[in-house]
């Protein structure tokens, strides 16, 4: 492993940023929704199904993008 490799951080980054989007969207469309609608439900529980939403949504892009990229480097 090295610590300086360009190339790897570079690659690193991006990877982040594509978690830091997906972890995004989820999270913050949940919250969203839960402001538009009428609901019972108590402010740590919508917190608390917007941290699920957020990693959820993270985990499907992120595989949708590796899938993707797997398939373009197959073919």
């Amino acid at each position: 492993m090295n610590w300086y490799c360009k190339h790897t951080w570079s690659k690193a980054s991006v990877n982040t940023l594509w978690c830091l989007l997906g972890c995004s969207i989820g999270d913050f469309g949940t919250i969203f929704y839960f402001q538009n609608i009428e609901h019972a439900l108590l402010t740590w529980q919508v917190m608390s199904l917007a941290i699920v939403n957020g990693l959820l949504t993270s985990i499907l892009l992120e595989t949708f993008i590796l899938s993707r990229q797997m398939f373009e480097r197959g073919f």
